[in-house]
């Protein structure tokens, strides 16, 4: 019913996580506080199975991304 991440959030900047399905909507959203590693865990027991792509957007312009399957 959930999946985690570790994040390192460089210091004096700050991140968002987005969370989007297939048909680019967001379903969840995130915000990572500044200068720390750490761990993030999203519930999913409320979306429906599925492929759904994870952003993770720094202040500072940088970003990664991945996908998520959500299984019943």
């Amino acid at each position: 019913d959930s999946f985690s991440l570790l994040v390192d959030v460089k210091a004096q900047t700050t991140a968002t996580m987005l969370l989007l399905d297939t048909e680019h909507r967001i379903r969840k959203t995130r915000t990572l506080g500044m200068g720390a590693q750490q761990w993030i865990t999203t519930q999913t027991g409320d979306l429906e199975p599925g492929l759904y792509r994870v952003y993770i957007w720094f202040q500072d312009g940088h970003y990664s991304y991945g996908d998520v399957l959500v299984e019943e």
